[in-house]
């Protein structure tokens, strides 16, 4: 792999998805990395502020709901897990919870 470099981009890194290129009100809402042994995070907070049809809470539940159902069909897709995507949810969600309950050294 060859060294990080600002001007260009990673080799790893994720592309934009088809949708988010073609609309030109997409968000970018979520960044995710792991580096110097930890997870690193940035996010955009803000977006729902004043809206009274949902919390900025709720809209973060589902936008992060979503992101494990996304999680679970890659992860089955793969070969990296067995079964419905209801029992891979389930495990992601129990992971979650003690997580949350008990977090590790990494985050």
């Amino acid at each position: 792999m060859r060294p990080i470099d600002s001007r260009i981009t990673m080799a790893d890194s994720l592309p934009i998805p088809d949708a988010a290129v073609r609309d030109p009100k997409s968000l970018h809402m979520a960044s995710l990395w792991i580096a110097e042994g930890g997870l690193h995070c940035n996010v955009k907070i803000g977006v729902y502020e004043g809206r009274p049809d949902v919390t900025e809470s709720k809209a973060w539940g589902v936008i992060m709901a979503s992101m494990v159902r996304l999680v679970a069909d890659a992860m089955i897709t793969d070969g990296r897990a067995e079964g419905p995507p209801e029992i891979v949810v389930n495990q992601i969600w129990t992971a979650f919870h003690e997580e949350l309950s008990n977090p590790s050294q990494t985050s």
